[in-house]
């Protein structure tokens, strides 16, 4: 993208102005097209589909216009960031990029730029998936795991010499570019500058742990316990009671308290789940079960929940099959060690030299193995051109505006949808009520009945947690203030959502939402992708009505006390 300026250092930062409304700020330095002096913005970008969705951002496939290259743009919600308290997270992620662009092995980012509410990153387009997508492949061999795992080793070996540590190794951050070699993504959690001698005081900031100086060097359980339940918090609505949402179990995470955590469950190392400081051994760690997963194709720590699967991981407790490559076993063994200075590697000088060395990497020739052809076949060709038709239609717009999200959004459903309510006035146009409403919430006065008179704010269809099973529903907000929720294919009342005073709502990204009761969570989930939205409305009801209760309450007491003066 010749036309970009290199990305420089970014200054993000958190202000209030006069409504209280929070934004977060990047430095002047945009990407322009030094030619013309232009400003990037979302209008110089088609957008085609949605690639991945994170905490605060979505990473869309997008195609520029001028010159009809293709780019991953990650889209950062700039509230959400303020939300999550995440300004450091893409301060660091986008200094990282910075550092390793144009490095073997690592997403490039080509330029940055914002508009008022979103950040935009514009990074290497992973054409070929991520490794987990590719270990799904029946033709993925020990002989592919062995080449992978061969590029992850080298861009690692890259990172660490910089003084990166990654923190989140696994298969999911791992793309494949157009020749099928390795790019490694995903620095929100990374460590910048890290010194042997430097007790980390950033990580007891990200894993909410307070480390004493005499910190333990061996992880214990109740360390790991007390973590486990700060980090995780409730996870899930797992009441088994009746929709209508009585006799729910007390939420075990207070309201608007953030949840944070390095890493992934199934990867993270055993210092970061008890707050010790990290090393590069760390990567090590989730090296090795990346290693793991691309021999046997599933993570070696499995269990129900996430606190159960920190148990497995601080008793070190991994099985093998019988099938497993014994050389492979050997290796992932050496790297899967508790102490970090006893994994394989940790104490190399030069750089993972023993790692290298390893029976399970004869053969390999790593000074030229990025010149090599992979041992995986690219995309289909065919598969490839017909993509570009349905990603990038002619007569598209460009621009990522809430229609172009609802339309990204939508497709990433798998479903085609008119953008025009107009047409549908009744059912007569769907064979089924069910069909209907995969669509669209249907006319305002549908729904009316359920309000039992009251005004209709905002209504659609939504999606709701209870266990492991999301159900779909059609959520109302009225004006008295009331949050109903109805099956729209029985057109029965299933429940409300109880209005206290204590009530609140926090949306997790651009689709999931919570809203946080006295006696419960409800992990709702718009598949339009307007949960901030949602949160807005719901939030400026319940401070009016709220309010009112408040002046109401004040007016009564100032009339009984004249009415006491008097007497």
């Amino acid at each position: 993208m010749p036309h970009c300026s290199k990305p420089a250092s970014v200054d993000m930062q958190s202000t209030t102005t006069s409504s209280t409304t929070n934004t977060v700020v990047m430095d002047s330095n945009r990407s322009t097209k030094p030619s013309s002096g232009h400003r990037l913005n979302p209008n110089d970008f088609y957008f085609g589909k949605m690639l991945g969705e994170g905490s605060f951002s979505c990473v869309y496939l997008a195609k520029e216009v001028r010159t009809s290259k293709k780019y991953a743009i990650k889209v950062c919600e700039k509230r959400l960031i303020l939300r999550e308290k995440k300004q450091e997270y893409v301060k660091r992620e986008r200094e990282v990029l910075n550092r390793l662009t144009g490095r073997p092995g690592f997403l490039g980012l080509y330029c940055t730029f914002q508009d008022r509410s979103k950040l935009y990153f514009v990074m290497t387009y992973a054409c070929n998936g991520t490794l987990l997508t590719l270990l799904s492949r029946p033709s993925f061999t020990l002989d592919c795991a062995r080449f992978y795992a061969a590029e992850i080793l080298l861009a690692l070996e890259t990172m660490h010499d910089m003084a990166i540590l990654h923190r989140d190794i696994k298969p999911e951050n791992i793309l494949l570019d157009e020749r099928m070699h390795v790019l490694i993504a995903d620095f929100g959690s990374s460590k910048l500058d890290y010194k042997e001698e430097d007790e980390d005081e950033e990580e007891q900031a990200d894993s909410g742990c307070e480390e004493k100086k005499d910190a333990p060097s061996s992880p214990t359980m109740s360390t790991a316990r007390k973590h486990a339940q700060r980090v995780l918090g409730a996870e899930y609505d797992d009441d088994d009671t009746d929709d209508n949402g009585e006799d729910a179990p007390p939420a075990t995470r207070p309201p608007n308290k953030r949840r944070s955590f390095v890493g992934t469950a199934q990867y993270v190392s055993p210092e970061i789940l008890t707050g010790t400081p990290s090393s590069p051994a760390s990567d090590l760690w989730s090296y090795g079960c990346t290693l793991y997963q691309m021999v046997c194709g599933v993570s070696p720590f499995r269990a129900a929940s996430e606190y159960l699967i920190f148990k497995m991981i601080l008793r070190c407790q991994v099985s093998y099959a019988d099938s497993f490559d014994h050389t492979a076993k050997d290796l992932v063994t050496r790297l899967l060690h508790l102490e970090q200075a006893k994994r394989l590697g940790a104490r190399d000088s030069p750089r993972y030299r023993t790692i290298r060395q390893h029976a399970f990497f004869e053969g390999i020739d790593f000074e030229h193995l990025r010149q090599q052809p992979a041992p995986m076949p690219s995309t289909n060709t065919e598969t490839v051109l017909n993509n570009e038709t349905v990603h990038f239609p002619e007569g598209m717009q460009p621009g990522l505006d809430d229609r172009q999200i609802t339309r990204l959004n939508r497709a990433g459903t798998g479903r085609v949808f008119s953008l025009t309510r107009s047409g549908l006035s009744s059912l007569k146009f769907f064979k089924t009520v069910e069909e209907a409403f995969k669509n669209d919430p249907g006319p305002v006065s549908l729904w009316q009945p359920f309000a039992d008179g009251d005004e209709i704010l905002k209504y659609g269809i939504i999606y709701k947690r209870k266990g492991l099973f999301a159900r779909r529903r059609m959520l109302l907000l009225t004006k008295r203030p009331r949050l109903i929720y109805i099956d729209p294919v029985t057109m029965v009342k299933k429940g409300e959502i109880p209005w206290t005073s204590s009530l609140s709502v926090e949306a997790k990204n651009f689709k999931t939402f919570y809203v946080n009761t006295p006696n419960r969570i409800y992990y709702l989930e718009d598949p339009e992708g307007f949960a901030l939205k949602w949160c807005d409305t719901i939030t400026d009801v319940h401070r009016k009505a709220f309010l009112n209760s408040e002046n109401n309450d004040t007016t009564t007491k100032t009339t009984s006390n004249s009415l006491v003066q008097k007497e």
